[in-house]
């Protein structure tokens, strides 16, 4: 589609239309339209075929990706739930700006048309790189020294032997989120491991 018919109700159908109706007027790349297509349909049709008549405007973001992530955290890893998530946000910032102001809507709020951005001109719009920046921090992380961590043998099969390598100093805290994350790294049970594990 090439008009924008369809897409100013505020519904989920709008957002797909708006998202279609970008891309082929140049408004947004079609590579992330078709992208934030995908991860708007995951995460509203949790609802069951009336997503697309769901009124975005009075959805409730953080409990729709919350249970998004509850009801598909077996079917995509962690990762990738993180990343519908942001689409999904992106795609809903974009569709506000526009329906705020149609008439004149470009991708990024129609920030290029400032007087201080056409004297100050950047290469990439904040909300593109601003992700970027979380996932490369500038500054990396130095590894502890060798002598703060204490190497544990871990028997996680009969034949494999996993090893972890902690501070001696070990919080609480600490081993809650090093227990988190082990256990966002594990994929779906099978029956052979089941058996295996003796549970």
């Amino acid at each position: 589609m090439t008009d924008a018919k369809g897409t100013q109700d505020g519904t989920g159908r709008g957002l797909i239309r708006f998202l279609e109706y970008a891309a082929n007027r140049g408004y947004m790349n079609k590579n992330t339209s078709a992208a934030h297509r995908s991860a708007v349909t995951k995460v509203l049709e949790i609802d069951g075929e009336r997503w697309e008549a769901i009124d975005l405007r009075e959805l409730d973001v953080d409990q729709q990706i919350a249970r998004f992530t509850n009801l598909r955290k077996m079917d995509y890893s962690s990762q990738s739930i993180k990343t519908y998530e942001s689409r999904f946000r992106n795609a809903l910032t974009e569709y506000f700006r526009f329906l705020d102001d149609p008439g004149s809507y470009r991708s990024g709020g129609g920030r290029e048309t400032s007087a201080k951005a056409s004297k100050k001109p950047s290469p990439k719009r904040p909300a593109e790189t601003a992700p970027d920046r979380e996932q490369r921090p500038d500054t990396p992380v130095a590894p502890p020294s060798r002598d703060l961590l204490v190497t544990y043998p871990f028997p996680v099969r009969e034949t494999l032997m996993a090893y972890l390598q902690l501070p001696k100093d070990l919080s609480e805290r600490e081993a809650q989120r090093v227990a988190k994350f082990v256990q966002s790294l594990a994929m779906e049970t099978s029956a052979s491991d089941t058996v295996a594990s003796g549970d």
